[in-house]
């Protein structure tokens, strides 16, 4: 297996995340969307660009808890898109980096 030289682009790590949450409120029915810009700790976006540059420069599986998260992000750097963190992702490498891993 050929060893591809990458790393995470520094402007990944000084984005903002975008959010954008459904709110239903209980007392009159009504649905509405919010839009939340928040920015992760640096700790995130380390935990991001090591198991991303691990996996395209040595091969290496990230943890089983954030292989989807971390292999989304892969596929959308191989096919030239770019890399969008989904929800359900976000959410897997929250909860990984809470738990202390």
């Amino acid at each position: 297996m050929n060893k591809v030289r990458v790393a995470i682009p520094a402007w990944i790590l000084e984005r903002k995340i975008i959010l954008l949450y459904l709110v239903i409120n209980e007392d009159f029915g009504k649905e509405f969307s919010e839009m939340v810009e928040m920015a992760p700790e640096k700790k995130f976006y380390e935990l991001v660009a090591k198991h991303v540059n691990a996996y395209l420069q040595e091969g290496m599986m990230p943890p089983t808890e954030i292989a989807p998260a971390i292999m989304n992000l892969i596929d959308d750097y191989k096919a030239g898109r770019s890399m969008t963190l989904r929800a359900g992702d976000y959410i897997s490498l929250q909860n990984y980096l809470r738990k202390g891993k």
